[in-house]
């Protein structure tokens, strides 16, 4: 009898207990008890209604798991579903069709049938466990591995002699512009000419990094790597090539050697998102102030994308909307600059660090940075499809950008008792391509995974180190060489790829593979 009250819950957190295994590190596990107890509410109520038209207790185990996998596989049935002509907004009454047709079927069923129905059920929910449940075990081994183990990724590092020039105590902007191409990728495969934009930026002052190229093709590996000024190689001889969890590249990030130095140094810290990215998961570190436009559960609205709901009440669980209907996200960008204005005129030091989800999809925004209904008919996370749908809304929603990134800089002028350092830094190129997409098309991955915008404005007695194809490894061991006076060599520059479901598992976008640990070597610069 045990097993009725097993396994139709087992059906009901399968979804919620894989997307949580699937985000360790980045999901606490005190959130699994709201999915955990909405199962088993609704799986009593399912048990109550039942009973009025069917007294074997297995064919309400039976009816309840059925529930559950129409309930949390709809958006996946959806998609099978499209393949043989049938459209979501048919899916949802057609699934209802046949969910009622099971059910009419299961309780007809005899007696010795519905028992090795039910015992095949059972099974079946233990067999579906298994994967996720080792990956959990993995997941909690990482933990206590976090717990055990911390590291500092520059104790190698050279501070150098100290310089004896002038040192610098203004403002810091660093503004990460997330997925933002260089003018290479844009050129050559993005068929976008963005000399306008570029000239602009040297127009008020600012000295760019032509050629400039990121470590790292995702963002939590580009900004743990750009805020402690070093490849991620102590990271994996710390924790393994194995190793699943984010947590450690999260936990850089906070409590980053940068951020280190420029408390030493009487700065506010300062973070400021437009996404959910960057959201601390335990402690927030370095940081003094943490704002983020992001105010709804991240995992729960994962869960409920995969349902039939977003049918029924759309985007708006999802998406905070303005007066005229707008949703959040591109809203959200204009806000994290309004944000970041609001330092300006401080009269203490801020390092002000931003980061926003744009040119990165979805793509909202038109070539004059006005809000468009956004791209509905692509599929744009991992996109496979014509490249050159792709590349018209990409291209269009970085010259929307640079409108709103234009209109930033000259309030932050106005606002400015002095004009602060500015850094505009993406942490990787243009996103969502697969690889086999990027072959498809002819398309260099190294190039259109690491080019970058990369551009600094500089007081005068820090200008003239910029480096062109300067990646950001280097950033700051150039900046705070103007704000504390020591010289730091810079390192060479190296990119490289792994993937969120191997982290700590890299490949040398140099052409040619190369081991998970690379080499921090110092590079002589003249």
């Amino acid at each position: 009898m045990y097993k009725l009250f097993i396994y139709p819950n087992l059906f009901g957190l399968f979804i919620p207990f894989s997307i949580y295994v699937h985000n360790s590190g980045e999901v606490g596990s005190e959130e699994l008890i709201i999915p955990l107890g909405l199962i088993a509410v609704v799986n009593v109520a399912t048990l109550m209604i039942v009973r009025f038209f069917c007294r074997n207790p297995h064919a309400f185990a039976i009816f309840a798991s059925l529930l559950w996998v129409v309930f949390f596989q709809f958006k996946n049935l959806s998609i099978l579903g499209a393949a043989y002509g049938i459209r979501t907004r048919y899916w949802g009454p057609f699934s209802g069709l046949i969910l009622a047709f099971a059910a009419f079927r299961v309780f007809r069923l005899k007696k010795d049938t519905i028992l090795s129905v039910s015992n095949i059920f059972f099974t079946t929910s233990l067999l579906m466990f298994i994967y996720p449940s080792i990956l959990f075990m993995r997941a909690m081994a990482d933990e206590v591995t976090l717990s055990l183990k911390s590291i500092d990724l520059i104790t190698s590092a050279n501070r150098g002699s100290k310089d004896s020039k002038k040192g610098y105590d203004g403002d810091i902007y660093f503004i990460i512009l997330d997925g933002y191409g260089g003018n290479e990728v844009l050129t050559k495969y993005i068929q976008l000419n963005n000399t306008h934009f570029y000239k602009m930026l040297e127009k008020r002052g600012f000295e760019i990094s032509h050629n400039s190229r990121s470590n790292y093709t995702a963002t939590l590996f580009s900004l743990a790597s750009t805020l402690n000024m070093s490849y991620l190689d102590p990271l994996v001889q710390v924790y393994g090539e194995d190793f699943r969890s984010v947590a450690p590249l999260k936990e850089s990030i906070y409590n980053s050697k940068v951020f280190q130095i420029l408390k030493d140094h009487k700065y506010q810290i300062t973070m400021i998102t437009s996404s959910s990215h960057l959201n601390p998961s335990r402690e927030r570190g370095l940081i003094d102030q943490f704002i983020t436009y992001v105010k709804k559960d991240q995992y729960l609205l994962s869960i409920y994308s995969q349902t039939f709901l977003p049918l029924i009440f759309g985007d708006a669980v999802f998406y905070e909307f303005d007066a005229d209907g707008k949703p959040w996200v591109p809203q959200s960008i204009q806000w994290a600059f309004d944000q970041g204005l609001v330092f300006a005129n401080n009269k203490r030091k801020d390092f002000v660090f931003m980061h926003i989800l744009s040119p990165h999809e979805p793509y909202y925004f038109n070539e004059h940075g006005e809000i468009v209904e956004r791209y509905k008919d692509e599929r744009w996370n991992d996109y496979t499809g014509p490249f050159e749908a792709y590349r018209h809304a990409y291209g269009k929603n970085l010259l929307g950008l640079n409108k709103k990134i234009e209109a930033f800089l000259k309030q932050l002028q106005r606002r400015a008792p002095e004009m602060p350092i500015v850094i505009l830094q993406a942490d990787h190129g243009p996103p969502e391509i697969l690889d086999h997409v990027l072959e498809r098309e002819g398309i260099d991955e190294a190039l259109f995974r690491t080019s970058i915008l990369n551009a600094f404005r500089l007081p005068d007695h820090m200008k003239g180190h910029i480096q062109h194809g300067m990646t950001p490894v280097n950033t700051f061991r150039v900046i705070l060489k103007g704000i504390t006076g020591h010289d730091m060599e810079l390192l060479e520059n190296k990119s490289y790829k792994s993937s969120y479901k191997t982290p700590f598992k890299f490949r040398s976008l140099e052409g040619s593979r190369a081991s998970a640990v690379t080499q921090n070597r110092p590079m002589r610069v003249t």
